[in-house]
């Protein structure tokens, strides 16, 4: 019994030893570990780098969407405001217009530690014929901080800096357009009313355009001609008498434009046989400027006519020497009565 007794307690203190050992390791791994991440949220993460939109848009100077967009390429600057943490910059890449709106892609960095940094954006003027450029300047503020998994978190706010109240999510360009009309009359009894003639018109612009004329003849981008700093493109429209109205649509504002017929339609025609030639041109309203939401209107009048031969002076003439003898008679018919009266 005794034996067996002290083996009893040998065993069970076996036992619980390994317990107490067991304990020692789970309680320095916990320890271990809670150390571990301590270290972690004290030293944190950095924000890794992404990006954030705002819209871009064109309407007209009446606040309604133009009918067509300039394609071209829009540049915006970026300052960093005082006070900010470090020199850490956002980043707006050239944006090229393809849809109106459009989202314009704003770069946002890796930032290393918490903190707010400012910046003001501004667009830059460009040069495309009909477009005012938005004037004003935009805040963009990036606060860093901590989300609840202890990673660096960056999150924005776009703002207006000119007064107003509010968040600021596009930035609207104006882009006015209008339209031009030509019209042809022809008169006289000479003159043909089926005969088309040339007439070419001419655009002119100082600043490059960047979108599509379309109507009375489509006029590409590609289809103007820099020559110095103007930019032209003409087009040439047959036209005859009372010829429905022809008219060039979505012109930018500003471009200006000439309508001038062809020099051949005045050529001489001898015998009036030509209808084609033999013509005095006149206009109105030939020469002027798009101007926005309106259509300037061009005529052209064309006569040809002459006098027509009634023969008067060959089937009349015996007619009219009797009246004038009758007449002569009357008058000194009267002369003498009144002679012979006053005798």
């Amino acid at each position: 019994e005794d034996r067996i007794s002290i083996d009893y307690k040998f065993t069970k203190y076996e036992e619980e030893n390994h317990m107490k050992k067991l304990a020692s390791i789970m309680l320095a791994l916990t320890l271990v570990l809670g150390m571990s991440n301590v270290a972690f949220a004290a030293d944190g993460t950095s924000s890794e780098a992404k990006t954030f939109t705002f819209e871009k848009r064109y309407e007209t100077s009446a606040g309604e969407t133009p009918a067509t967009f300039p394609t071209e390429t829009l540049k915006f600057s970026v300052t960093a405001d005082e006070g900010n943490p470090d020199g850490t910059m956002i980043t707006i890449a050239d944006h090229t217009v393809a849809s109106n709106p459009g989202s314009v892609v704003v770069t946002v960095p890796t930032y290393s530690k918490v903190g707010k940094w400012n910046y003001t954006v501004s667009e830059v003027a460009g040069t495309t014929q009909g477009v005012t450029y938005a004037p004003n300047s935009f805040g963009v503020q990036v606060l860093v901080a901590y989300d609840e998994n202890d990673n660096l978190v960056a999150t924005t706010a776009f703002t207006t800096t000119d007064g107003k109240e509010g968040k600021i999510d596009e930035i609207v360009n104006k882009y006015d357009l209008g339209n031009l009309s030509v019209k042809k009359n022809v008169s006289g009894n000479l003159a043909s009313k089926t005969q088309k003639f040339d007439i070419d018109v001419k655009f002119t612009s100082t600043k490059e355009v960047k979108s599509a004329i379309s109507g009375a003849a489509d006029i590409a981008v590609n289809e103007w001609v820099k020559t110095g700093d103007v930019w032209t493109v003409t087009k040439t429209l047959s036209l005859a008498h009372k010829d429905a109205l022809v008219t060039f649509n979505n012109i930018p504002a500003g471009v200006t434009y000439e309508v001038v017929e062809q020099s051949k339609h005045a050529g001489t025609d001898t015998n009036g046989s030509d209808p084609s030639k033999g013509y005095t041109v006149t206009y109105t309203g030939e020469k002027g400027t798009i101007a926005a939401d309106t259509t300037g209107a061009a005529t052209v009048n064309n006569e040809k006519g002459t006098t027509v031969d009634t023969g008067i002076g060959m089937d009349n003439l015996p007619y009219l020497l009797l009246l004038a003898a009758a007449f002569v008679g009357i008058v000194v018919f009267f002369a003498k009565r009144r002679f012979a009266r006053v005798r």
